[in-house]
């Protein structure tokens, strides 16, 4: 005999994570105006002065404006801008074919969009690196990446109206951003929202 489950429970064991907008953020080209999920393959984009928060299996990040990442099942990946990262359980990064996961537990590391690249700044534990021009990165050790950004950081609905995505049925804001907030710091927060931006060769900075 065939079981069949509500679309809503088969829709929640596919998320990927819970993302909270802070400013203007659109997910697959529509604004995000309350917490809301997000699943594999979605497109995450923060305009400037805007950040947003995502946590969930295994992956806690702080996202500042002028950034663009896709989530997938496994990791994040970072195609413009920066990123607080705090992760768990095999979870990780990716910066084009560059993978950055922890090689124990857990690790705590930010990805910083400069002039002619990124930059790799690693806080708590170890970095297990693949592809990249070290092997492990410790806490206190960086690496440079050379690469441009690999996506036009100007959010889709703000190009051409698209409809904001609800909010999920349950407001879970405040939950979600205590615990990025913990495990990145507030300050981390602050310096995302006031300093970060996307970096170009001609003084713009947009990404190209």
């Amino acid at each position: 005999m065939a079981v069949l489950f509500p679309a809503s429970v088969m829709l929640a064991d596919t998320a990927t994570a819970m993302i909270t907008p802070m400013g203007d953020v659109a997910v697959n080209g529509s604004p995000v105006l309350q917490s809301t999920s997000v699943f594999p393959g979605d497109k995450i984009v923060t305009s400037t002065n805007s950040t947003a928060s995502i946590s969930g299996r295994g992956l806690s990040l702080l996202v500042p404006g002028n950034s663009v990442l896709v989530m997938s099942d496994k990791d994040v990946q970072l195609d413009c801008g920066s990123a607080l990262i705090n992760a768990t359980n095999g979870m990780g990064a990716r910066l084009s074919n560059i993978r950055l996961a922890p090689r124990d537990q857990n690790a705590r590391f930010e990805i910083r969009q400069e002039k002619s690249g990124f930059r790799v700044l690693a806080y708590d534990g170890v970095l297990n690196v693949t592809n990249g021009s070290v092997p492990t990165l410790a806490p206190g050790q960086t690496m440079f990446a050379a690469a441009g950004c690999a996506a036009d950081p100007t959010p889709d609905n703000q190009k051409r109206g698209a409809a904001p995505i609800p909010a999920a049925g349950t407001n879970v804001g405040a939950a979600v951003l205590l615990g990025v907030a913990i495990a990145g710091g507030l300050a981390a927060l602050v310096y995302f929202t006031t300093r970060s931006k996307c970096a170009s060769n001609d003084g713009s900075n947009a990404c190209k």
